[in-house]
């Protein structure tokens, strides 16, 4: 579902755009699908190769990435939030793979827009993966990634692969592969991060609880329990 301002015009579509939220945040939600390079290596999970470190790769292509350079800089919010699609956070998988379709196969883009947010309290709003993370990315700047809904079925407490993940990522804090939401909470004191959660959705009336609670601390801090 699309707002009636970001409707098709034949093959034409601008998804991105940014709203404020009191004194407290300004949100940029980006479209890293349309306007990025093709996904490089031949997409999935492999080995970096030549073409990932590319310095002019683009993720959000040259106007969007303008628009949201444009749009850091004259904030005065206290906190700069991007609502995005795919993975941020650098992540490596066992053998030195990463994922292609996430910003670990578009560095030099990633690197760009943490250039952006330097000196600044950010936050990383991140979809796609269908289970909750919790990562730190750059002095100042965390991710948190929401789960799905349904998709995947019920999960577990715990992806089955991400202890062994989280061993070779230090910088990943957090995993649930259960179904559910994220609470987030933007004060004086920092960024929060309540994940909400429910043992199972094949069936209904499935009770909800906090499968983690964490904040970002003001002032440069990563990602802590609360």
């Amino acid at each position: 579902p699309v707002r009636p301002s970001a409707r098709p015009r034949g093959t034409g579509i601008i998804a991105y755009r940014r709203r404020r939220f009191g004194r407290r945040l300004d949100l940029h939600v980006l479209d890293t699908r349309r306007f990025r390079d093709d996904q490089p290596c031949g997409d999935g999970v492999a080995a970096p190769c030549a073409e990932v470190a590319r310095p002019d790769a683009q993720m959000l292509g040259a106007v969007q990435e303008a628009w949201l350079r444009e749009g850091i800089a004259r904030s005065d919010a206290p906190w700069q939030v991007l609502a995005q699609q795919v993975f941020f956070a650098p992540r490596r998988f066992p053998r030195g793979t990463i994922s292609m379709d996430s910003w670990d196969g578009y560095p030099a883009a990633r690197h760009r827009v943490l250039g952006m947010l330097a000196g600044r309290n950010a936050t990383v709003l991140t979809g796609d993966v269908h289970r909750a993370w919790a990562n730190d990315v750059a002095p100042g700047v965390v991710e948190f990634v929401g789960t799905s809904i349904t998709s995947e079925g019920d999960g577990s407490d715990v992806q089955a692969t991400a202890p062994e993940i989280m061993a070779g990522n230090p910088h990943l804090k957090f995993n649930s592969n259960r179904r559910g939401y994220t609470l987030h909470i933007a004060s004086a004191r920092g960024m929060e991060a309540i994940y909400r959660a429910v043992p199972f959705v094949q069936q209904p009336d499935a009770p909800l609880t906090t499968a983690g609670h964490f904040i970002a601390q003001t002032g440069g801090g990563g990602v802590e329990r609360a």
